[in-house]
């Protein structure tokens, strides 16, 4: 299982506007999948935010569709996905991304 650190959420927050700071949590996103989601469902997400949840579908092995109005927002979620999803189970669209779990 690939493990996302706080430290890893704010090395990504720096990147985001001055004046604007969010800190995502990685328990949450895993806590709510297992309690109410198994492998081979599918997920719409629209607030992707920081990309979090992609990243734990694709560890439970669920497909995700979701998408973010903010193009900043958008491409440092992508960048963070990037890191961690192998290119072949993310399909990218405009603000817009589908990760295959």
């Amino acid at each position: 299982m690939i493990v996302i650190t706080n430290e890893d959420n704010m090395q990504l927050m720096s990147r985001y506007p001055d004046g604007h700071f969010d800190l995502a949590i990685v328990d949450p996103p895993y806590g709510v999948l297992n309690k109410t989601s198994r492998g081979g469902d599918r997920i719409l997400d629209t607030h992707l935010g920081s990309g979090t949840i992609a990243i734990a579908c694709y560890n439970a092995g669920i497909s995700l569709t979701a998408c973010e109005i903010s193009r900043t927002y958008y491409e440092n979620a992508i960048a963070k996905i990037s890191e961690y999803i192998p290119a072949d189970r993310i399909e990218l669209l405009e603000n817009e991304c589908r990760i295959r779990g």
